[in-house]
């Protein structure tokens, strides 16, 4: 086995939204946009289905279209992909678990594997953690990868979160 490392990455919060709210919206795999801050890291123009996939059915594949006019500073267009391929392997409401996986190499890793997991705390409170593994080259430093999903994974439970708050106020 040479070439690749196994390496984690992980975030989880306490969030002041139902857990059955927060699954909902962390089920709707093509809905992903509705959720994302502006401070993600990442933009998109939109999101589609991959071909044969339908909602309900199990594996869906999303494609998010990456919005390349606004990468971070110094991120060249060409070393990303123009989509990213994330596969919804199963969501089970009752155990509060989704596993999903991102196709292909996406930004150097491969066999990505992730687990949003949801616990209930309260009437209005939950956990949210997203746990994921991956391999990368060896001889690459997997540090700044591992941060800036962790910033992805922040952004996207605590958009959910914020999504969902909205929508009881209302």
């Amino acid at each position: 086995m040479h070439g690749f490392r196994h390496h984690r990455a992980s975030y989880g919060a306490e969030l002041d939204v139902n857990a059955d709210a927060f699954f909902e919206g962390a089920a709707d795999w093509t809905g992903i946009l509705d959720y994302l801050p502006d401070w993600h890291p990442f933009k998109f123009t939109h999101v589609s289905l991959g071909e044969g996939c339908e909602e309900g059915r199990f594996p869906i594949t999303r494609l998010m279209h990456l919005d390349k006019s606004s990468l971070p500073e110094g991120t060249p267009p060409e070393s990303l992909p123009d989509f990213f391929r994330e596969t919804l392997l199963a969501a089970d409401a009752e155990a509060g678990t989704l596993n999903y996986r991102v196709e292909g190499e996406t930004l150097g890793m491969r066999n990505y594997f992730a687990v949003k997991e949801i616990e209930t705390l309260g009437p209005d409170r939950c956990k949210a953690t997203i746990n994921a593994r991956f391999d990368f080259p060896e001889e690459a430093d997997a540090e700044p990868l591992i941060a800036a999903l962790m910033e992805v994974y922040r952004g996207v439970i605590h958009g959910i979160e914020a999504a969902k708050r909205s929508q009881t106020s209302n």
